[in-house]
């Protein structure tokens, strides 16, 4: 028979593991949403479970420093802790705004933050316009993206231009490998058509 100091170096070294490899994988899920939140890679058609899965994915680091204080041992406790640590101060803010707008993405089903506009085809691809609003006294912003649907409701996108300060864009096809994009500003309270750029579409995308 084992003591129960004994039981409780099994128990700990076991959660240690199951902590190192739990925290492990939330680290590279964690890792990865983050860079195709900022660079984004893959997208869903659906705004409302695109925002639903990002606020699953935002709290896992969360979820898991507190289901720290329920392992059997101290060190299991502290690696989990330390691990999910830099997680969770690193999904904080993203975390925070996916909370305060998906209520109104579920009610609306339109991004504020980020609003499609409009969307042009070109071959097997969209040309997408993308109004950005990033709250405060800062300025709209449009993005232009490239997507195709790689499965049911999945979007491999590629950020392929935009213009600081613009209000809308008019993608213009010149032919299947090559956009002209004319950028609009509101200068007087007016909405002016203004800088036209050429923007090439990615074949292998």
């Amino acid at each position: 028979m084992r003591s129960g100091h004994e039981m409780d170096e099994v128990l700990g070294s076991a959660s240690v593991r199951r902590a190192t490899f739990t925290i492990s994988v939330l680290l590279v899920i964690s890792a990865l949403a983050q860079v195709n939140l900022w660079s984004p890679y893959l997208r869903l058609s659906s705004v409302r479970v695109s925002y639903l899965l990002m606020l699953a994915v935002l709290s896992l680091p969360l979820l898991c420093f507190l289901w720290a204080f329920r392992l059997p041992s101290r060190t299991a406790r502290i690696v989990c802790w330390l691990e999910s640590g830099p997680l969770v101060l690193l999904s904080a803010w993203p975390l925070f705004w996916a909370t305060v707008l998906t209520p109104v993405i579920l009610l609306h089903g339109i991004d504020p933050s980020f609003e499609r506009l409009h969307e042009t085809s070109v071959g097997v691809y969209r040309v997408v316009v993308f109004r950005a609003d990033h709250g405060g006294m800062s300025s709209f912003n449009i993005s232009i993206r490239q997507e195709r649907e790689i499965l049911p409701g999945v979007l491999r996108v590629k950020h392929i231009g935009g213009a600081s300060g613009a209000h809308d864009a008019r993608v213009h096809v010149v032919d299947g490998r090559l956009v002209n994009v004319e950028f609009a500003w509101y200068p007087e309270g007016k909405l002016a058509w203004g800088r036209r750029e050429s923007l090439e579409l990615d074949g292998k995308l």
